[in-house]
């Protein structure tokens, strides 16, 4: 009992962490973002591209072609590659938001599922090594960003 009684009680008012949540729920979430968020930025990429291309008087077959075979490290190519790189960090911190846990069991299912949509969706377009590169870019942005939440999750 404190001596002063007109001070306010004191109490921890830190958020605990809370009960796990359902992994299936984060992985199907966290692969949801993945999916909508590449699609959203390849449509959001690919639309701006046709428009500077067509103002530089590029003909329309010569755009169609330059789209379906675009090079991954060309300036356009680099920038979809980052923002695609920072939806899977986003993918990646909702599964673990959504897990709401200290492990990586979730966050391993939705790089698995990342790398095999990573190198699906490049099949037949690129070369057996950028592909590779591409499944291992997209597994490694989504344990970052489960890392990213797991290591807020420890500080509290």
């Amino acid at each position: 009992m404190e001596d002063n009684i007109y001070e306010p009680p004191k109490s921890d008012i830190r958020v605990a962490e809370g009960k796990p949540g359902s992994i299936v729920k984060a992985v199907a979430l966290g692969a949801l973002v993945e999916v909508a968020g590449s699609f959203l930025v390849g449509i959001v990429i690919g639309v701006i591209y046709v428009v500077l291309l067509s103002r530089q008087g590029v003909a329309l077959q010569e755009i169609e072609k330059t789209l379906t075979q675009m090079d991954p490290f060309s300036g356009i190519g680099l920038l979809a590659l980052t923002l695609g790189s920072l939806v899977s960090v986003l993918a990646g911190y909702i599964c673990a938001s959504i897990a709401n846990s200290t492990s990586y069991k979730a966050a391993y299912m939705l790089a698995a599922i990342s790398c095999a949509l990573a190198i699906f969706s490049g099949y037949g377009v690129y070369s057996q090594g950028v592909l590779v590169l591409m499944g291992g870019l997209s597994v490694a942005c989504v344990l970052v960003g489960a890392w990213w939440r797991i290591g807020r999750l420890k500080a509290v």
